[in-house]
């Protein structure tokens, strides 16, 4: 719990993709804290717990104003006394989704006698799972959700910043589908995130493009200036898809400056792309109707037309989104992607 507070005030800010791709991608990570809410009257209060590992449970209460109270079993933090073991005692269920809390003993601390009677004799779901990878805090939500888990990244001051399919949240901007494959395990003891890598299959019928690695016939993008995770001079890139999933009626591509500040991320959005764009490649010149290329920062103010691809700063991450949509006619990006089937995502550093 100290460690995480300390290194906040270390790295408050710091997160961009080329850190996710370091401490989150194609990894087993293992779950320390799990994460709660009672609901008292018109109060929620939230409280979290470690040390189901070992058994020796710790709890705090998590305050309006964003600090850790510690209730039970846990050392003196963020200027409160610490807490004894004040309750009879304290079990995760076999599938680490709920918390149960037997009686609480007589506690000489008064000031958080409140907190103790929210939680004694009672079951919770454990509603968020928190973890720590290379000094850096996630939290994720949703385990048994059909909308599948969001993540985000605990930063200093205690915000909430959005990392994977989640809405907009503490003034940060919403994260879309960033991961292929994000799972928290039977036990709840680990989550795992996997995001692939589509620089394949090259189609057989298309001796011009370069061979891919691989012919198995599932969706990919790749690019002929890059392969996932390389790094690119910054220019528009040629972008490459194949094997489009059944009933996917277009295409939405976006290219997105993960490491830019908020209103500088989208640099290219397009949908509608009709499928017979497939035989040949995007590439910086505009796209033809019914396509539509969308508003973006980088366009020239006195051209409403252009599509010319702004050079990128060196060392930023760029994503590059390619949709497989449902719909033929979307009349917004958020249409579109409400409408993919799937999608696939390259990644590339600028230099």
């Amino acid at each position: 719990m100290h460690k995480i507070i300390l290194f906040l005030l270390l790295f408050a800010y710091s997160f961009s993709l080329d850190v996710t791709s370091q401490t989150l991608i194609n990894k087993v990570h293992k779950i320390g804290w799990y994460f709660w809410e009672v609901k008292e009257a018109n109060t929620t209060l939230y409280y979290l717990a470690n040390g189901r590992k070992d058994n020796n449970i710790r709890v705090w209460n998590f305050t309006a104003d964003k600090k850790w109270i510690p209730i039970h079993n846990a050392p003196t933090f963020d200027g409160f006394i610490k807490a004894n073991k004040n309750f009879e005692s304290i079990s995760f269920s076999s599938t680490g989704d709920q918390i149960t809390f037997k009686d609480k003993t007589i506690s000489t601390n008064v000031a958080i006698d409140y907190y103790l009677n929210t939680l004694r004799n009672k079951t919770f779901d454990i509603v968020w799972y928190f973890w720590e990878s290379d000094s850096y805090p996630f939290l994720a939500s949703g385990r048994n959700s059909e909308a599948g888990i969001k993540i985000w990244q605990y930063t200093a001051g205690g915000k909430w910043r959005p990392i994977h399919n989640t809405g907009a949240f503490d003034g940060f901007p919403e994260a879309g589908q960033v991961f292929d494959e994000v799972e928290i395990d039977t036990n709840g003891w680990t989550i795992e995130i996997v995001k692939n890598s589509y620089n394949i299959p090259t189609p057989p019928n298309d001796p011009s493009l370069p061979k891919g690695d691989s012919i198995y016939p599932s969706f990919a993008v790749y690019s002929k200036d890059f392969k996932s995770g390389e790094d690119y001079d910054g220019n528009f890139p040629h972008i490459r898809w194949a094997n489009l999933p059944t009933h996917t009626r277009s295409i939405a591509v976006e290219i997105i400056d993960t490491s830019a500040t908020a209103h500088r991320n989208v640099h290219y959005r397009a949908i509608n792309i009709p499928l017979d764009a497939n035989k040949t490649s995007i590439a910086s010149e505009k796209l033809t109707s019914p396509s539509l290329v969308l508003p973006h920062d980088f366009i020239d103010i006195n051209d409403a037309n252009s599509t010319d691809f702004e050079t990128l700063p060196v060392n930023h991450i760029i994503n590059v989104n390619v949709y497989a949509v449902s719909v033929q006619v979307a009349n917004s990006f958020l249409h579109a992607k409400e409408n993919a089937i799937s999608h696939r995502t390259l990644i590339y550093r600028t230099k």
